[in-house]
């Protein structure tokens, strides 16, 4: 039964979210990171935005909707479970490194570690399976 759990909450389904949707599914994280310690800043908004259009080769207008498409995904979203699923189908190791790494660069942008934004990079790394992943 717990197997059948596990499988439903890894497909997604029974929610808005794009189904196997990996950039959505990273835009959703990297908007979680941000918002974790209740002030999104606008020098997080362009970490934000140019992570997304490095990570993913996007235009401007491709940046915009894909961050609100990360932000309501989010926001509808009672766990990040979904998200690091579908990141861990979708991604190797080196590519999962590579989103903490975009994390921590969140987390960092505003100049402050909120005790929050350390907790969920330390939840995230459990999530992604890198169990020796050190956020500096």
């Amino acid at each position: 039964m717990f197997d059948r759990i596990i499988e439903w909450l890894e497909k997604g389904e029974g929610g808005d979210f794009p189904s196997r949707d990996v950039r959505t599914a990273v835009a959703a994280i990297y908007y979680h990171m941000m918002a974790v310690d209740g002030a999104v800043t606008l020098r997080e908004i362009e970490t934000f935005t140019n992570i997304l259009g490095e990570q993913f080769d996007l235009d401007d207008d491709q940046i915009h909707d894909l961050m609100h498409r990360g932000a309501e995904t989010d926001a509808s979203s009672p766990s990040l479970f979904p998200f690091a699923s579908i990141i861990n189908s979708a991604f190797d190791i080196d590519k999962r490194m590579a989103v903490m790494d975009h994390l921590v660069s969140l987390a960092d942008s505003d100049g402050i570690r909120h005790p929050l934004e350390t907790e969920l990079l330390e939840h995230l790394a459990k999530l992604f399976k890198l169990s020796e992943y050190e956020a500096a």
